[in-house]
Parts: structure tokens; C-alpha cells; sequence
């Protein structure tokens, strides 16, 4: 990463400013160690989040918190990463409830979880209790392209029921005597596969 030559603010974390290039580059400032870390971004200063209609604060770490939303360049959006985190998990959480208030569960609580997937930094994961003597929780989340269901219960689920429900489904699944295991690749085979759940178990 090159060198700054036009200073835009300097502080403890570290440094941004425009690079030999013209670029616009932060330094940061390794807590643990006397080195640096450089990385060239979009300038946010004259731009505003979608999500919140803030700016950036102009700090190292400030301008740090972005990310680039959207499938093509057209389309992209500079958004806060931190704002763009909370918007996709409150949107999620919304399609987890609506799957399961859809099926024949009757939630009686919803708790976010650490995401169960290595990189799945901008998901949230949930553990669902529903009103079934069974059924000891639900445990849902995004794995990439597919949501991850798995149902932990008390007693042996009839694993012949199961599997016939389930024989037409070429997703990942896994079935044993306490638990079902399942990835929905659309929010219509979340819904569905909840759905056959609900009534099977």
C-alpha cells in the first residue's frame, strides 16, 4: 500500500489520506504490535449510508465500517458494515418468524446465537422453542446460498416417516434418533420443509 501525501486525518487508530495515486488509503495501527496495515477504499466524504443516511466518521476506524452492497457495480451501494449487519439480521429474523408462525409450530421464543458457520459474519443464527413436548429447540441459520435446520427432541423420532418425507429432497440431511438436520436452498423449501416438520414431529 503506498504512502500518504495529502494528510486527511490522523488519530490513534491510525491514518487516511490520499496516496501518490490519488487513491483514498487507510493506515491502521495494530493494537497488539508496532505494525501497520493498508488498504485502499471508496473516499465515503461526500456520501451518506442508505440504511441510516449518516456519514462516515472521519478516523480510521470510521471509515473502515463499509461495505459495498449489491450484486453488480450499477447497482452497488457504499452502506455502513456495521448498519448493513444489523439490517440483514432483522431481515432475517423476520423470514425465520414468518416460517415458523407459516408452519404448524407454535413459537414460544426466538434468541439470537452466535452464527454457527465459520463465515457467516454478517448472519445471525436462532434457537427457536416451540409449544411441542418433544422438540428440545431449533436451531436456524444461513450457510451461504442455504439455510441450516436442525431439530434436537427428547425422545427417538420415527426415522422411517422421516426419511420417506424427505426421499425427493437432493439437499444435505441427516437423520438420527434425536435429531434432524436439513438445508433449505430458498425461503420456499424453508417454509416447506417447517411445514412437513411441524406435522411429522
Amino acid at each position: 500500500m503506498n504512502t500518504i501525501v495529502t494528510m486527511i486525518s490522523e488519530d490513534d487508530t491510525g491514518e487516511i489520506g490520499i496516496d501518490t495515486f490519488g487513491q483514498f488509503v487507510v493506515w491502521i495501527n495494530d493494537e497488539e504490535s508496532d505494525d501497520r496495515r493498508g488498504y485502499g477504499l471508496v473516499d465515503p466524504r461526500e456520501m451518506k449510508c442508505p440504511i441510516c443516511d449518516k456519514g462516515w466518521d472521519l478516523t480510521a476506524k470510521g471509515v473502515m465500517d463499509q461495505y459495498m452492497c449489491g450484486r453488480t457495480r450499477a447497482s452497488s451501494a457504499l452502506v455502513h458494515k456495521s448498519c448493513y449487519v444489523k439490517w440483514k439480521q432483522f431481515d432475517e429474523r423476520q423470514l425465520v418468524i414468518q416460517a415458523i408462525d407459516q408452519s404448524n409450530f407454535e413459537m414460544v421464543g426466538i434468541h439470537n446465537i452466535p452464527s454457527q458457520y465459520s463465515s457467516g459474519w454478517n448472519t445471525a443464527w436462532y434457537e427457536i422453542e416451540v409449544d411441542n413436548p418433544n422438540i428440545l429447540s431449533i436451531v436456524m441459520g444461513r450457510r451461504k446460498r442455504v439455510y441450516s435446520i436442525e431439530i434436537s427432541t427428547r425422545k427417538g423420532i420415527n426415522l422411517e416417516i422421516v426419511d420417506d418425507a424427505f426421499k425427493n429432497e437432493d439437499v444435505t440431511k441427516s437423520f438420527n434418533d434425536n435429531t434432524i438436520l436439513l438445508h433449505a436452498w430458498s425461503d420456499e423449501k424453508l417454509f416447506e420443509y417447517l411445514t412437513w416438520l411441524s406435522v411429522i414431529l
